[in-house]
């Protein structure tokens, strides 16, 4: 668990924006007595020191029925923020199967056990779900697939997996799973990005939402459900950034020509110093005759 402070630049929607890294979590991120200073956790949840593997906080228990959850105890204070999380999904049976994990950010200061992937129904704020069920499916797309829910006095419906609140959720390969992910939540201007990579692919843009109605002063906070067994979800690292707009100087495309007087400048200076070079040259051409 460190504190970080570095400076990065990205563009948004044709704007510049520097990044400042506010807090990260780095598992197992947790001090001697197995409690952390930026998260909360709760319900199931271990920290996987002795692997091979780097170390890791993994929701859920292998066998189900589980949950599990962490909460940031600080809060973004900013309403430009950018998260980025690495977490990876392991299947290792093809019979191997968890309900899924849920990324979210709201102004709730109270983690809540529940049936939405291991949090409360009832919610305010940007929910991101990734759906690991065997026969899961919603508004036609089988699992594995990636929703998000954006809005105030939200309520997950459980018996529709959420249908009545995840628009358009998005299909995703088999191979999202065993593989490093990252996944990438941007609130910019009030419009929320939300990117995915997986397979050391890069980033695929998967929702882009205007008027997302997020502030700053949120906090954000991870949970998962697992009704079946021989499924894990391991969260290694997470980042969180502020991003500052930087000024432009001159609009995109704009072209600067030097001005016609800097051109006579430096072209008399130019004239000066041959002159110079010429005169001690033959200065010195001089001498040596004598």
């Amino acid at each position: 668990m460190s504190i970080f402070f570095g400076l990065l630049c990205f563009v948004f929607s044709n704007e510049v924006f520097r990044l400042m890294e506010l807090l990260s979590f780095f598992a197992p991120g947790v001090d001697e007595n197995g409690k952390s200073h930026r998260y909360a956790f709760y319900d199931d949840h271990i920290i996987v020191t002795y692997s091979s593997d780097k170390t890791y906080l993994r929701l859920c228990y292998l066998n189900g029925p589980s949950k599990g959850g962490m909460l940031s105890k600080n809060v973004i204070p900013f309403d430009n923020f950018r998260v980025d999380i690495r977490f990876s999904l392991i299947k290792p049976e093809e019979k191997s199967y968890g309900n899924g994990i849920a990324f979210w950010v709201t102004k709730e200061n109270e983690f809540i056990s529940g049936d939405c992937y291991g949090r409360n129904e009832k919610f305010s704020g940007c929910l991101v779900v990734l759906d690991t069920s065997p026969v899961s499916k919603t508004a036609g797309v089988s699992s594995p697939y990636i929703g998000v829910a954006c809005g105030n006095e939200l309520n997950y419906d459980v018996s529709s997996k959420g249908a009545n609140i995840i628009k358009s959720p998005v299909q995703l390969k088999p191979t999202i799973f065993n593989s490093k992910c990252i996944l990438r939540i941007e609130n910019i201007d009030n419009n929320l990005k939300v990117s995915l990579s997986y397979k050391d692919n890069g980033f695929q843009e998967i929702y882009k939402i205007s008027n997302s109605g997020i502030t700053k002063d949120c906090k954000f906070g991870i949970s998962a459900m697992n009704s079946f067994n021989n499924f894990e979800y391991r969260i290694i690292g997470i980042r969180t950034y502020s991003a500052e707009k930087i000024a432009k100087t001159h609009t995109t495309g704009e072209q600067h020509e030097p001005k016609k007087g800097s051109r006579y400048v430096w072209l008399i200076f130019a004239v000066v110093i041959v002159a110079i070079g010429y005169y001690l040259y033959r200065k010195g051409e001089r001498l040596n005759k004598d």
